[in-house]
Protein backbone atom coordinates (compact mmCIF):
# COMPACT_ATOMS: atom_id res chain seq x y z
CA UNK A 1 0.00 0.00 0.00
CA UNK A 2 1.46 3.38 -0.92
CA UNK A 3 1.44 6.50 1.28
CA UNK A 4 -1.63 8.16 -0.29
CA UNK A 5 -3.63 4.96 0.18
CA UNK A 6 -2.50 4.71 3.83
CA UNK A 7 -3.46 8.35 4.38
CA UNK A 8 -6.83 7.79 2.73
CA UNK A 9 -7.49 4.77 4.98
CA UNK A 10 -6.60 6.79 8.10
CA UNK A 11 -8.67 9.77 6.97
CA UNK A 12 -11.67 7.55 6.27
CA UNK A 13 -11.47 6.20 9.82
CA UNK A 14 -10.48 9.34 11.75
CA UNK A 15 -11.62 12.23 9.56
CA UNK A 16 -10.45 15.70 10.52
CA UNK A 17 -8.36 14.32 13.38
CA UNK A 18 -5.77 13.62 10.67
CA UNK A 19 -4.66 17.23 10.33
CA UNK A 20 -1.89 17.13 7.68
CA UNK A 21 -0.27 14.79 5.19
CA UNK A 22 2.98 14.85 3.21
CA UNK A 23 3.58 12.18 0.57
CA UNK A 24 6.41 13.70 -1.48
CA UNK A 25 9.18 12.94 1.01
CA UNK A 26 11.47 9.99 1.69
CA UNK A 27 9.30 8.90 4.64
CA UNK A 28 5.68 9.99 4.08
CA UNK A 29 3.87 11.25 7.18
CA UNK A 30 0.58 12.37 8.63
CA UNK A 31 -0.04 14.66 11.59
CA UNK A 32 -2.68 13.57 14.10
CA UNK A 33 -4.62 15.39 16.76
CA UNK A 34 -2.80 14.47 20.02
CA UNK A 35 -5.87 12.98 21.70
CA UNK A 36 -6.21 10.19 19.11
CA UNK A 37 -2.67 8.79 18.96
CA UNK A 38 -3.50 5.65 20.98
CA UNK A 39 -6.64 4.99 18.93
CA UNK A 40 -4.84 5.55 15.62
CA UNK A 41 -1.94 3.34 16.73
CA UNK A 42 -4.29 0.48 17.60
CA UNK A 43 -6.04 0.86 14.24
CA UNK A 44 -2.71 0.92 12.37
CA UNK A 45 -1.69 -2.35 13.95
CA UNK A 46 -5.02 -4.22 13.82
CA UNK A 47 -6.31 -3.13 10.41
CA UNK A 48 -5.57 -5.99 7.98
CA UNK A 49 -4.69 -3.64 5.11
CA UNK A 50 -2.27 -1.58 7.20
CA UNK A 51 -0.82 -4.25 9.52
CA UNK A 52 1.78 -2.00 11.16
CA UNK A 53 3.15 -4.61 13.53
CA UNK A 54 6.38 -2.76 14.30
CA UNK A 55 7.10 0.58 15.93
CA UNK A 56 10.61 1.06 14.56
CA UNK A 57 11.34 4.33 16.31
CA UNK A 58 9.65 6.97 18.40
CA UNK A 59 11.42 10.29 18.81
CA UNK A 60 10.73 13.84 19.95
CA UNK A 61 11.71 17.00 18.11
CA UNK A 62 11.83 20.40 19.81
CA UNK A 63 10.84 23.52 17.85
CA UNK A 64 11.55 26.31 20.38
CA UNK A 65 11.68 29.10 17.78
CA UNK A 66 8.29 28.41 16.19
CA UNK A 67 5.29 30.48 17.18
CA UNK A 68 4.02 29.04 19.40
CA UNK A 69 6.94 26.83 20.47
CA UNK A 70 6.08 23.15 20.17
CA UNK A 71 7.29 19.59 20.46
CA UNK A 72 6.68 16.96 17.82
CA UNK A 73 6.45 13.24 18.56
CA UNK A 74 7.39 11.12 15.56
CA UNK A 75 6.31 7.46 15.28
CA UNK A 76 8.00 5.41 12.51
CA UNK A 77 5.84 2.38 11.67
CA UNK A 78 6.60 -0.72 9.60
CA UNK A 79 4.54 -3.66 8.39
CA UNK A 80 6.51 -6.86 7.90
CA UNK A 81 3.56 -8.56 6.19
CA UNK A 82 2.98 -5.77 3.66
CA UNK A 83 6.55 -4.37 3.57
CA UNK A 84 5.39 -0.78 3.79
CA UNK A 85 6.14 2.01 6.22
CA UNK A 86 4.56 5.24 7.35
CA UNK A 87 5.24 7.99 9.87
CA UNK A 88 2.75 9.46 12.33
CA UNK A 89 3.38 12.82 13.97
CA UNK A 90 1.76 14.55 16.93
CA UNK A 91 2.28 18.23 17.71
CA UNK A 92 2.27 19.21 21.39
CA UNK A 93 2.68 22.47 23.27
CA UNK A 94 6.20 22.93 24.60
CA UNK A 95 4.84 23.77 28.05
CA UNK A 96 3.30 20.76 29.83
CA UNK A 97 3.19 18.34 26.86
CA UNK A 98 1.13 15.21 27.41
CA UNK A 99 -0.01 12.35 25.19
CA UNK A 100 -1.42 8.86 25.79
CA UNK A 101 0.93 5.91 25.64
CA UNK A 102 1.02 3.45 22.75
CA UNK A 103 2.79 0.80 24.83
CA UNK A 104 -0.32 -1.41 24.86
CA UNK A 105 -0.10 -1.49 21.03
CA UNK A 106 3.66 -1.91 20.64
CA UNK A 107 5.47 -2.99 23.82
CA UNK A 108 8.74 -1.42 22.66
CA UNK A 109 7.09 2.00 23.03
CA UNK A 110 7.71 1.74 26.79
CA UNK A 111 11.39 2.49 26.36
CA UNK A 112 10.97 4.94 23.49
CA UNK A 113 8.36 7.01 25.31
CA UNK A 114 10.48 7.30 28.44
CA UNK A 115 13.48 8.42 26.37
CA UNK A 116 11.43 10.97 24.40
Amino acid sequence: MDAPAIHQRLSAQFGERITAFQADVLQPWAVLAPEVIAEVAAFCKSDPELGFDNLMCLSAVDYPKETPPRLELVYHLWSYAHTHGFVLKVHLPRESPSVRTVENVWGVANWHEREA
